[in-house]
């Protein structure tokens, strides 16, 4: 544990940690060296691991399928809004949102760029250099959306001439009654139904409520 203390380490490893202490035999000197053992054969470094075992020196955000929006192994700068790359992401991010909201046009609102609120640059180019051979230019953007208002954060990254999102959009905010007209977990953070949409439940469940007394 007192090497584990200078590794890169999550809950998910003091999960696997308690679930070791519920059961003291896995913990005994044969057990954790049968462990060690055969954590070092994995091809594959896995999503947790147990604090009594030697946590390597190597693994990183990726290997500890940590989204890199989280990862605290980035160097983060904050930028001004207003910054050409901002503006770029933004767009970018917004853009992503409406194709996935494209096949769905006829219930929901196509989302605009209301404003954005916060910015910083994230690199990996100080830090693990060893194990990221490629440097990385990824900006985190917070923004918000209209109509409805939606705040979401994602990170855009650009890497020898392309974009592409470095993990999932994720919303922030309450998106409540925004989005009842699609059943879809996924696409309910995104979708804003659209005010015709609105009007005709709202018109069914007013008649419904008469019919029923």
């Amino acid at each position: 544990m007192r090497i584990n203390a200078n590794r890169l380490t999550t809950h998910f490893d003091v999960y696997t940690t308690m679930l070791d202490l519920i059961n003291l035999e896995h913990i005994s000197d044969i057990s954790i060296q049968n462990r060690i053992i055969e954590l070092a054969k994995k091809s594959r470094m896995p999503r947790s691991i147990s604090l009594f075992l030697p946590i390597s020196d190597r693994r990183t955000c990726f290997l500890a399928d940590i989204p890199n929006t989280y990862c605290g192994c980035f160097d983060r700068i904050s930028v001004p809004i207003n910054d050409s790359m901002v503006q770029f992401a933004a767009k970018f991010i917004v853009d992503e949102i409406n194709q996935i909201l494209e096949p769905h046009l006829t219930k929901c609102a196509q989302l605009k760029l209301h404003l954005i609120r916060h910015a910083s640059f994230m690199s990996n180019a100080m830090r693990f250099a060893e194990y990221h051979p490629h440097w990385l230019q990824d900006v985190f953007v917070q923004l918000q959306t209209e109509p409805g208002y939606g705040i979401f954060e994602a990170t855009a990254r650009s890497t020898t001439g392309r974009t592409t999102l470095s993990d999932d959009i994720t919303r922030i905010n309450r998106y409540e009654n925004q989005s009842y007209c699609v059943n879809d977990a996924n696409l309910k953070k995104f979708r804003r139904c659209n005010l015709l949409t609105t009007f005709n439940i709202t018109a069914i469940t007013d008649n419904d409520q008469r019919l029923l007394g």
